[in-house]
């Protein structure tokens, strides 16, 4: 006759530590905002639906120039106020379906999908340079930002999949005001 034997095999991964690591891994821990590395996942994305749709897709890369110098002089935790800030800002002055990255220090991204013309961009950019050039409020004084803008538009610049990250880095370094 046969044994009746009885196992109990126990494994156990705490979840909460898992879904945090990858929260940290693909989002801002500052502004929560996706980092990166999600941006570039997106725009893959949008590129995709665009070419299937007709639309277009643009990329707006936000600078701001006047930070380090803010940051020096009213020290970290006001910079970290006026990063939460602009990240909140940005995300009110645009659609939901549009996405809002920070890249890193004073670095955003925005990528706006489904426009039918390029003026969509323009009007959606300046709405952000006017927001983000309204005054701060931080420890009682006011403080304004000096933002660039650096925008792309696909397929007008000949964006796909091979060339995002370069795209991103010449948007970053020859941003315009």
């Amino acid at each position: 006759q046969g044994e009746i034997l009885n196992h109990i095999i126990m494994i156990s991964t705490n979840l909460a530590d898992v879904k945090g690591d990858k929260l940290a891994e693909n989002y801002a821990s500052l502004t929560g905002l996706p980092n990166q590395a999600i941006f570039i996942g997106q725009l893959k994305q949008a590129i995709d639906r665009s070419q299937r749709s007709n639309k277009q897709v643009a990329i707006l890369m936000l600078d701001v120039r006047n930070f380090s110098d803010i940051n020096r002089a009213r020290g970290r935790a006001a910079g970290d106020q006026i990063l939460k800030a602009i990240a909140r800002r940005l995300k009110h002055n645009v659609r939901e379906s549009d996405t809002v990255a920070h890249f890193e220090k004073d670095n955003f991204a925005v990528l706006l999908e489904d426009l039918a013309d390029v003026q969509q961009t323009g009007i959606v950019a300046q709405k952000i340079l006017s927001t983000l050039g309204e005054e701060y409020q931080i420890d009682g004084d006011e403080i304004t930002l000096e933002i660039s803008i650096g925008i792309s538009v696909s397929p007008e610049d000949g964006i796909d999949e091979s060339n995002v990250r370069l795209l991103l880095l010449l948007l970053n370094v020859r941003s315009v005001s």
